[in-house]
């Protein structure tokens, strides 16, 4: 999948839904912690999917560089046991925008399909009632989210 998200843009994604707290046991009790989704990144398999055969040293670097500059971004406090973020919809346009960022029907899909693991809980604002049938169709349901769970 290729996006042509600027590094802000980018960041905003992330830090849109990318904190979560975490229950960890203890010999006596618990304790919750605030957790990020992790980022990974892999020359190999970056160059192999682009088509290309090897990745230099400098390209590797640019990447990473920007990784990092994602995860450091500020991110909003964490407050619940997942991943979760607000996707505002406009049933007009059929776009959807998220922390600011808009994001055609396919941008969507394919941003869901990036997190693994738990997934990630949407709150849908800007239309009333059950979901469109374009965003189910064209991004809820090829992204895995169905019967509203990941």
């Amino acid at each position: 999948m290729v996006w042509y998200f600027n590094d802000k843009e980018a960041s905003r994604l992330y830090a849109a839904f990318s904190g979560y707290k975490q229950i960890n046991p203890t010999e006596s009790s618990y304790t919750i912690s605030d957790e990020e989704l992790g980022v990974t990144y892999s020359p190999s398999l970056s160059a192999y999917i682009a088509g290309d055969t090897e990745i230099s040293d400098e390209d590797a670097a640019v990447v990473e560089n920007a990784v990092y500059r994602y995860l450091n971004a500020e991110h909003g406090e964490a407050k619940e046991m997942y991943p979760s973020g607000t996707v505002r919809i406009n049933p007009r346009t059929q776009r959807a925008d998220i922390n600011g960022v808009e994001l055609t029907t396919k941008d969507l899909k394919d941003l869901l399909l990036t997190v693994g693991g738990r997934g990630v809980m949407l709150d849908f604002v800007g239309y009333e009632g059950k979901a469109p049938d374009w965003l189910k169709r064209e991004v809820l349901e090829p992204a895995g989210y169905i019967g509203k769970h990941p």
